[in-house]
């Protein structure tokens, strides 16, 4: 079983909804005043869109258009990035 299926069997009654390929980015689910989403790393999301063929322009200005301008509902996926990779980019 995928991790994707561990996290779906989890919230079976909340109506998940994932991104379409990337499931090797999910960080996680959030629990927020409306529901709860499942939770993608940013960079992940796009390490996965370069591989796909995409530079990295190409692939921040995809995922900026489709997927977080593709608010579906409650239940739209969200986007993070982590503690650690803000601790890299921009110190303690």
């Amino acid at each position: 079983m995928s991790f994707k299926d561990t996290i779906a069997d989890a919230y079976e009654g909340d109506d998940l909804l994932f991104a379409d390929g990337m499931d090797d980015a999910i960080a996680g689910v959030v629990h927020h005043f409306n529901g709860v989403s499942v939770v993608y790393d940013l960079h992940k999301v796009l390490d996965l869109l370069q591989a796909q063929g995409m530079d990295y322009e190409e692939a921040e200005e995809w995922w900026s258009f489709n997927m977080i301008g593709g608010y579906v509902g409650t239940s739209t996926p969200m986007y993070i990035i982590p503690t650690e990779k803000l601790k890299e980019l921009y110190g303690d």
